[in-house]
């Protein structure tokens, strides 16, 4: 072996080195859930796991489709509170939340994403028909779904999606296991 074959031989070694391990990092990362709540605008992590506990039982996952933790809502409805709500309705959202939390330490001894799933739909449950609250519950509810359906996985996975939608056919029969359509 002379000089340059080593040399070659030694800059193919060093790259398969430092690319290997970041490779895998990648690949690592693309499969482990999202837990780090730092690049949010709005929520701090304790709202937003709060939030991210409440879409999830909004929208579960079920065997047909993924829920509203899986598909990453908290990053959407972060980014409709921040841009969208006005800032006073924003601060009126903060004390609902720690209302609400508050509600669920006091009825159950445990804060709302610790609780089990029965417990969660209780609280749910209280929050809608408590006056004050249900319009935290109705915000939530609404980011959440608007914030699901808008995710391209719902609507090329879940839903039926055609990217070149044929003619307008207004008198179609719809049966009760076809799919919604994502437009």
């Amino acid at each position: 072996m002379n000089r340059r074959e080593a040399f070659q031989k030694m800059a193919l070694g060093l790259g398969y080195a430092i690319t290997l391990p970041s490779a895998g990092m990648l690949l690592k990362s693309c499969n482990e859930p999202k837990k780090d709540f730092g690049e949010l605008l709005f929520f701090n992590p304790k709202e937003a796991s709060l939030v991210e506990a409440m879409a999830e039982c909004i929208l579960p996952d079920s065997p047909s489709s993924p829920g509203a933790t899986k598909v990453g809502v908290i990053d959407s409805i972060d980014l409709l509170i921040n841009n969208i709500i006005p800032i006073v309705k924003q601060k009126d959202l903060r004390k609902q939340m720690d209302s609400f939390q508050e509600n669920c330490n006091g009825e159950y001894g445990s804060n709302f994403e610790d609780l089990d799933l029965k417990n969660q739909s209780s609280a749910m449950t209280q929050l809608v028909q408590d006056e004050e609250l249900s319009e935290l519950f109705f915000s939530i509810k609404n980011m959440t779904t608007l914030s699901y359906f808008a995710k391209m996985e719902i609507g090329m996975n879940v839903m039926n999606y055609n990217p070149l939608p044929g003619n307008y056919e207004a008198c179609v029969e719809i049966t009760k296991d076809e799919k919604g359509w994502y437009m």
